[in-house]
């Protein structure tokens, strides 16, 4: 007849052998391995990766996004001086000064800046000094002060 529950000693213990746990008072100490710590700091160290990576990722998609918008407006600015009124052939890399006429609301490039007009510039308001590119855009040296009335330039 099997013993009860009751019958059985408090210091019993079944298949003392195959318990991971100490099972009697002079057993050697036992310390638990730290899994959930371990854990805790496996989880923190990939967070911690993660938000980096994730950073400068947004870090760069911020710089192309930047350099879209920038030649979007090279490339826009390119176009308002083509359709600029002008009697030259443009030189790469040598200033031009862009003008938007008063009269015709149409835009005007000059080899002549505002400052070296005897009287007052005939073309009307002054937007920008710029160069030719090689690729045919157009770079914005120096912005006048009505630039806002040519929303293309970017900062220089």
């Amino acid at each position: 007849m099997p013993a009860s529950e009751s019958d059985k000693p408090l210091s019993f213990v079944e298949n003392r052998n195959l318990r991971e746990h100490p099972t009697e008072t002079n057993a050697p100490a036992f310390r638990p391995d730290p899994l959930s710590v371990d854990r805790s700091e496996t989880l923190e160290a990939m967070n911690h990766h993660a938000k980096e990576q994730i950073d400068r990722l947004q870090e760069q998609a911020q710089l192309l996004l930047r350099q879209a918008q920038e030649i979007e407006a090279r490339v826009q600015l390119a176009e308002q001086i083509a359709k600029a009124q002008y009697r030259f052939t443009p030189v790469l890399l040598q200033p031009y000064h862009l003008y938007k006429a008063a009269q015709s609301n149409s835009h005007v490039l000059s080899l002549i800046g505002p400052e070296e007009w005897s009287n007052s510039c005939p073309y009307g308001s002054y937007l920008a000094c710029v160069r030719q590119l090689g690729d045919g855009t157009w770079e914005p040296l120096e912005r006048g002060d009505s630039f806002e009335t040519l929303q293309t330039l970017p900062a220089p």
